[in-house]
């Protein structure tokens, strides 16, 4: 009994021993060294589940046991547990590499839970952001309260309290990103099309691969694989054996055509790859129905959807199975109304759009709804909503329940709460990015003479309520140049609660209780000229006063008219075919895609204002935009956001030239109407998806941002647009370009080539997939 005694005490001894010298002794067998990394951190306290403790030194060093958890602590506030078996965990050196995304417990490096922990330890530090190895141990005794970091929120919280100012997410962010990883670079080779055969040309096709480079030296090529998770005409994966993307009403009865089979959409567009709790999970949305067997045109006559893939995940290779796929229940958020792009929030859950929003002056005048070849009528306004409130079974569905941001969240059983927030306007929304703030987002406003609108959250994660602005383009460039660039400046359409602008739509405000409207110019109206499928001159006069409801006319006309009331306040509605946006949290840069450089964007002599002046480029161009803090609306009042856009500049730009034999109207070395955008932090590549009538098969590119390199790594089906880009850097330990593509074997180019290739493709299929092959972007 003593001899036991005894070896426990040297035990223990032993453990404080290695303690004492900041953990980074390696020298009892049983003994593992981690490594805890925002750079290298110093300082922090830990405790392993084997019964080790400590501070990690000046190297971020720690030691534990194999399968041990690690919880890391900075005073009294724990930053978070960590599993060292964890297959998410990156390693250098040999040593294991924790991350504030490991002690988060997540899979991105710009979760606001990952930043949140990020902020406190840098703040504490006092790091700058070019610091390579800080120290929290002069500060750590100020957070002296028990807590944890679970949110910005917190954070800040914690952090004011301590006597501290929080450190700004921008600076976070960047410090955050440029830590030492086990990547150093990434390249990808070219999926090289010349002599392309026909059958090639049918499918989703590459040969590229990512050439990675290591810190320690080593290269290693990975190939890529186009890989199908699901289509959607498949039976097999739906609990009642119905196809994945059968059209359902309200009540979630299926929706036949005239010949007794469903609707199935052929559209799959957005793609949100979620880890929940510990299981994955794919939401995907199905845009829109095409023409039905009888060639009959349901464009935005039928309710859409989302589906939920569950997942299965190959530990050796990180291949996915579908467990099953079911459907998004959006019936309690009166429907859903052509969802296209969306993004994961860093809040992990996904954000979707509502494209093409309904007109609603179409409802309330009749004289501007019998314009030929407007809105109403010409597009078909008036016929879509009508059809859609039949055939969703929502009689009362006004327009202004349309053009919103959907939020779907799962829960840790696989459930699935759909939110619609009206409090980030109503657009012709194509996407929404949030930024490193989780308040500050930017959205593409497709279709012809739209807008640039930024939304900021009152809270991060909580987009309840929040400020609208609208941007005016500033041109720095001389008239006529391709691509251009700008500075730009903001306007505040308004601040508002979900609750107050959902309250009033719910009790029937039209368009005609928020504008009085003149056929001519007029004394007291406001000239402009906006879209979205169709550009229309408008006399408006804002009406003074509150709706019934209480709240402002301005305001509602801020978040139901929102491109209307931005134009009559000055701003810039003169895009063209504005597509995605994406974000680069390192450089704090956002990207975005102009499918072409048209109409409100040239020059013009004869529009209501002239912002936009470029030359006509119908291939379109990649836009980047300078993110900045310290910014100021028109009115000189404070933004508050770090992550406020201040100067939007072309740099990737596509070539129009004559059509070539197979009717190609874009040089096929660059990009042709981008649409689909997506960063990935770790490879520095921004993934580029086309949208093309001018390229007879679409293409899939990598932009190596720190090379300006442009290379082809996918070939869709002819005529298929690529849709679903989301790129995911490491989950448990693979990366994963999500890509899907829509309504292949439209017409398209030459006829005698279309032809030749369209007996070879199913227009009625769709696939669901990703590339895969890709190693973890640690």
């Amino acid at each position: 009994m003593e001899m036991r005694k005894k070896a426990i005490y040297l035990a223990v001894a032993s453990a404080l021993a290695l303690a004492g010298c900041g953990g980074s002794s390696n020298t009892a067998s049983s003994s593992l060294t981690g490594i805890l990394s925002d750079s290298y951190v110093e300082g922090v306290s830990y405790a392993t589940s084997s019964g080790k403790s400590g501070a990690t030194d000046a190297d971020g060093k720690f030691t534990y046991t194999a399968g041990d958890t690690v919880t890391f602590k900075i005073g009294e506030v724990t930053l978070g547990t960590v599993d060292m078996d964890g297959s998410a965990l990156s390693a250098m050196s040999g040593s294991k590499l924790v991350r504030p995304k490991d002690l988060a417990g997540v899979t991105d490096e710009t979760d606001q839970k990952a930043l949140a922990i990020a902020q406190v330890i840098q703040t504490v530090a006092g790091a700058g952001t070019t610091d390579t190895n800080i120290d929290v141990s002069t500060n750590a005794a100020l957070l002296a309260t028990a807590d944890t970091v679970d949110s910005l929120a917190k954070a800040d919280s914690l952090l004011v309290a301590a006597g501290l100012t929080p450190k700004p997410l921008s600076d976070v962010t960047t410090h955050l990103m440029n830590a030492p990883a086990k990547v150093k670079s990434v390249k990808f080779t070219p999926t090289d099309i010349t002599g392309l055969s026909d059958a090639n040309r049918a499918i989703a096709y590459t040969t590229s691969g990512a050439e990675v480079t290591y810190t320690d030296g080593t290269v290693k090529t990975y190939p890529l694989s186009f890989v199908n998770l699901f289509n959607n005409t498949d039976t097999d994966k739906t609990a009642d054996g119905s196809a994945a993307a059968a059209v359902r009403n309200k009540a979630g009865t299926i929706l036949n055509e005239v010949n007794g089979s469903p609707y199935i959409p052929q559209t799959p567009d957005a793609n949100s790859l979620l880890d929940i709790n510990g299981t994955p999970y794919l939401v995907t949305h199905f845009e829109y129905m095409n023409n039905d067997s009888a060639a009959t045109n349901w464009y935005g006559k039928q309710p859409m959807l989302m589906t939920v893939a569950k997942l299965a995940q190959n530990s050796t290779d990180g291949s996915f199975s579908v467990d099953s796929v079911k459907q998004v229940d959006f019936s309690g958020v009166n429907g859903l109304w052509i969802p296209c792009a969306g993004s994961r929030s860093p809040w992990n859950t996904h954000l979707g759009s509502e494209e093409y929003e309904p007109d609603a002056r179409c409802e309330v005048d009749a004289t501007y709804a019998a314009i030929v070849g407007g809105s109403c009528a010409g597009m078909e306004y008036t016929a879509r909503m009508d059809a859609f409130r039949v055939a969703y079974g929502e009689a009362a569905a006004s327009p202004y329940h349309y053009g919103r941001v959907p939020e779907v969240t799962i829960a840790n059983n696989g459930s699935t709460t759909a939110e619609k927030w009206y409090t980030l306007g109503r657009i012709s929304r194509e996407k929404v990015q949030m930024f490193g703030d989780s308040r500050t987002a930017i959205q593409g406003d497709d279709g012809t003479y739209t807008m640039l609108s930024m939304f900021v959250a009152d809270n991060p994660g909580d987009l309840s309520a929040g400020s609208l602005y609208a941007a005016k383009w500033n041109q720095m460039s001389p008239n006529g140049t391709d691509g251009g660039e700008a500075y730009l400046s903001w306007i505040k359409l308004g601040h508002a609660t979900n609750a107050e602008i959902k309250a009033a739509v719910d009790a029937g405000v039209t368009f005609n209780d928020l504008f009085l409207t003149s056929d001519v110019a007029a004394a007291g109206f406001t000239e402009i000229k906006t879209g979205h499928e169709v550009s229309k001159v408008e006399y408006l006069q804002l009406k003074p006063g509150n709706f019934t409801t209480g709240v402002p006319i301005a305001t509602l006309a801020a978040f139901l008219e929102t491109r209307r009331y931005a134009s009559m306040l000055g701003a810039t509605t003169e895009f063209e075919k504005f597509e995605g946006v994406a974000y680069n949290a390192r450089d704090n840069k956002a990207y975005t895609a102009m499918a072409r450089m048209s109409k409100g964007m040239e020059v013009s002599a004869i529009d209501p204002v002239d912002h936009i002046r470029l030359k006509k480029n119908s291939s379109g161009a990649i836009y980047e935009l300078s993110l900045s803090a310290g910014q100021a609306d028109s009115t000189g009042t404070a933004i508050d956001s770090d992550f406020v856009p201040t100067f939007m500049k072309a740099i990737v730009v596509g070539t129009d030239i004559v059509a070539d034999a197979d009717g190609n109207k874009s040089d096929l070395n660059g990009i042709s109407s981008p649409d689909n955008v997506s960063f990935s932090d770790r490879m520095r590549v921004l993934f580029i998806g086309e949208d093309s009538g001018s390229h007879v098969n679409n293409y899939l590119w990598a932009y190596h941002v720190d090379t300006g390199s442009l290379v082809r790594i996918l070939s869709l089906p002819m005529g298929a647009e690529s849709t679903g880009l989301q790129v995911v850097d490491n989950m448990n330990g693979h990366a994963y370009i999500m890509s899907n593509y829509q309504h292949a074997g439209d017409t398209i180019g030459d006829p005698a080539v279309y032809a030749r290739i369209l007996p070879l493709i199913d227009p009625n299929k769709a696939e669901v997939g990703y590339l895969g092959g890709l190693p973890a972007m640690h």
